[in-house]
């Protein structure tokens, strides 16, 4: 929980998967770090999406901006579609879990806040994500949990 979730050491992998693997009569404990491991992963697969959406004007401007015009559809689906599976993400965590949902929002929030930032007319309910508030947008962690 305490590791930064832009990235996972291989080191914390491998090791989270030998200790999922063992044998153990502390199945909550095991589960609870299955729980962990995985939004850690899902963080990191959708963090590396939301950076992508939002350096995608400047792939499409240029640096300079000496191109500029109006964003593609294809662009604005893919944000509103990630915006949606946040929010379905979120959603998805249980009681027991606020641990776990403060860790995401914190992290992917902040994502989410800086694609909020780049693009204008989101509409107003891009004002539900905060700073506290995945193999792409196909199936995953994330999809799998909403």
């Amino acid at each position: 929980m305490a590791m930064n979730w832009d990235e996972i050491p291989e080191c914390t992998a491998n090791e989270t998967n030998k200790a999922l693997s063992k044998a153990s009569d502390d199945k909550a404990g095991q589960e609870a770090l299955a729980n962990v491991f995985c939004a850690a992963e899902a963080s990191v697969e959708f963090g590396g999406v939301l950076v992508t959406l939002r350096m995608a004007p400047d792939d499409l401007n240029g640096l300079s901006v000496e191109n500029v015009g109006s964003l593609p559809d294809y662009i604005g689906d893919a944000i509103r579609a990630a915006y949606k599976c946040y929010m379905a993400y979120l959603d998805s965590f249980g009681p027991g879990e606020a641990y776990l949902r403060e860790k995401v929002e914190r992290k992917l929030g902040t994502k989410m806040t800086h694609l909020k930032m780049r693009y204008s007319g989101m509409g107003s309910k891009w004002g539900k994500v905060t700073l506290l508030g995945t193999s792409g947008l196909s199936v995953s962690y994330v999809d799998l949990r909403s």
